[in-house]
């Protein structure tokens, strides 16, 4: 059993865990030279970040319990592997994030759980290798997210960059990504060679932060990454807001009116509650409630069973009959999806079921079209 080690700051702060378990690979920066003294990243953790946290370092998997969790404002996790957490734990620590809790997942975080589906979900994805281990160009996409400030626009950094499976980039707002040209892009599995290297998204009432930095030794003496990774915790603690805006390619959603002709993107099922009640969320700010989510999401979100952050929709948006509103087809895993809360839905012998946009609706995007 790893010892568990407090800060000794200003009293009245809010707690931060810092969980470093490596059941897979042991990185360097997480590694304690003995039992009882503080890992190189946890040293660096408390000391940049405890006048403004209590902050509890430990590598004890039994910190991961329900019971402990509540008293936490984020939980950190530099981890590998299959940690030996108990299935109704793990589960905990989602409905944690749900009801608000935060949540920071820092460079192997998403080298973890990988027999756990919902882990994928719940961070962003999983890792899938790292093609580059080199001095690298990143960009910040999100400037205005606490992450990215004082941050140049493009910096240089030397570090491990990783690549990540079951990664989709339209429920997550990318804050940082590698400059394409910085590097030997065709290394890496990419057709759009877009590779996000930190991420927000919010989770149920919570927050969760990522970056995938922080392999070297020398990272964690730098400056600039002890900002973006302090900036990241003050959102998913909640002691910063941020609210996202609209990303430079968004494109206004043609409600009030029907499209000249018909065009797809992608949507999202996020959960709102622990109870079985979803939003369709076509873009940020535009929401309405599932009455029907299809059969897939309908046994994803019965009655016992996690609620699962997102699920991945796809969106067809046509002409209506009589040229005054949008409409929209939306299909859940195959399946058409019937929607309700303020919008009406016909049945259309040709393609299904069909929603019509209320004009309330007017001032929503979609982020990207396809």
């Amino acid at each position: 059993m790893s010892s568990v080690a407090q800060d000794s700051g200003p009293a009245s702060r809010p707690r931060v865990l810092f969980f470093s378990h490596s059941a897979g690979f042991r990185h360097e920066v997480v590694t304690r030279p003995m039992p009882d003294r503080l890992s190189m990243a946890e040293e660096a953790a408390i000391g940049a970040y405890s006048s403004r946290y209590a902050l509890t370092a430990t590598q004890d998997v039994a910190a991961i319990a329900p019971e402990k969790l509540a008293g936490y404002a984020a939980v950190v996790f530099y981890t590998t592997g299959e940690l030996p957490v108990p299935p109704e734990h793990r589960d905990a620590l989602l409905a944690y994030v749900r009801r608000g809790g935060g949540f920071v997942g820092i460079h192997p975080a998403t080298d973890t759980f990988y027999k756990y589906p919902a882990w994928a979900d719940f961070l962003g994805g999983w890792f899938d290798g790292h093609p580059w281990h080199e001095k690298a160009g990143v960009q910040v996409v999100r400037r205005d997210h606490p992450a990215a400030q004082g941050l140049d626009p493009r910096f240089e950094i030397v570090d491990e960059i990783y690549q990540f499976r079951s990664y989709r980039p339209e429920p997550l707002h990318v804050v940082l990504k590698l400059d394409p040209t910085s590097v030997e892009i065709g290394k890496g599995k990419r057709q759009d060679r877009e590779y996000a290297l930190a991420w927000a998204k919010p989770y149920g009432r919570g927050r969760v932060f990522y970056t995938a930095l922080g392999h070297r030794p020398e990272v964690w003496r730098d400056a600039r990454f002890l900002q973006h990774l302090g900036g990241g915790l003050d959102w998913a603690a909640g002691k910063v807001a941020w609210t996202p805006t609209p990303p430079a390619d968004a494109e206004p959603f043609p409600t009030g009116a029907s499209p000249a002709s018909p065009f797809s993107f992608h949507a999202e099922l996020r959960a709102l509650d622990e109870a079985s009640t979803a939003a369709v969320v076509f873009g940020p700010g535009l929401k309405v409630r599932a009455a029907d989510v299809g059969r897939a999401a309908r046994a994803a979100l019965a009655e016992g069973e996690p609620v699962p952050t997102s699920v991945r929709l796809d969106v067809r948006v046509t002409p209506a009959a009589d040229g005054a509103k949008a409409s929209l087809l939306v299909w859940i895993d195959g399946a058409p999806a019937a929607l309700s809360d303020g919008a009406s839905v016909d049945e259309d012998p040709a393609t299904g079921l069909r929603l019509i946009v209320p004009e309330a609706f007017v001032g929503a995007y979609v982020v990207k079209r396809r």
